[in-house]
């Protein structure tokens, strides 16, 4: 059962003024001249500009409160959209922040000489376990 949609984060209001799809769909073609992309690429892209749109079809919501009635497009389900994926994104990091200790953490990076990034790119584990505090 749904309530009254004036009241659910769909309303218009709640929506950023662009999306991803909106800065696509206006410099995806100059991008194109300038640059190749992969097939693989273009399906991310194609996805992300039609999500939640007529081009994935969709089915219409009425509301149970006031009848209320509006379109509602199904979702490309792509794992790379900002919109599919804002929910499973949500529930990830709600999910490892359960996971954290009640202490301070730090984000430490160190750089590699450039000489050594596509050994240390191919051999990922051995490279990470120089980097760990012997025990």
């Amino acid at each position: 059962m749904s309530i009254c949609l004036e009241h659910t984060s769909r309303s218009v209001g709640n929506r950023p003024k662009y999306e991803l799809a909106d800065i696509l769909k206006r410099y995806l073609p100059l991008f194109r001249k300038r640059h190749r992309l992969s097939k693989w690429q273009e399906k991310i892209l194609y996805d992300i500009q039609i999500c939640r749109t007529v081009s994935c079809g969709g089915h219409i919501e009425i509301c149970t409160h006031c009848e209320y009635r509006q379109p509602a497009y199904n979702s490309c389900h792509n794992r790379h959209c900002p919109k599919c994926q804002g929910i499973a994104r949500r529930k990830w990091v709600a999910s490892k922040l359960k996971e954290l200790l009640p202490v301070p953490y730090y984000h430490i990076v160190f750089t590699l000489p450039h000489r050594l990034n596509d050994l240390a790119l191919y051999n990922k584990k051995p490279a990470h376990k120089l980097n760990q505090t012997p025990k």
